[in-house]
Parts: structure tokens; C-alpha cells; sequence
């Protein structure tokens, strides 16, 4: 998710102990519906 000036906002995902695969089940989740890897704020200098 990004907000209007297109900077990330970032989340916490969590699960019970020893969950792993279920976060890492939803990260790819959320990365599908919704890519950012790419997205990059504006630099202001």
C-alpha cells in the first residue's frame, strides 16, 4: 500500500510460534494482489 505521495507504508504480520509458512503464505499473497518491489518515493535533495 502506498499513500498519496507514493511512499510505502509498511505492516507487521504475525502468526503463532512456528507459523512461518503461513506469513510467508500471506506475504505472497499480499505481493501478488498488490506489487511494490518496485515502487520507489520521490527523492527530494
Amino acid at each position: 500500500m502506498l499513500t498519496e505521495d507514493r511512499v510505502p507504508l509498511g505492516a507487521q504480520l504475525v502468526a503463532r510460534y512456528a507459523a512461518d509458512g503461513l506469513l510467508i503464505s500471506l506475504a505472497s499473497q499480499l505481493e501478488e494482489a498488490q506489487p511494490w518491489a518496485q515502487e520507489r518515493p520521490p527523492i527530494y535533495a
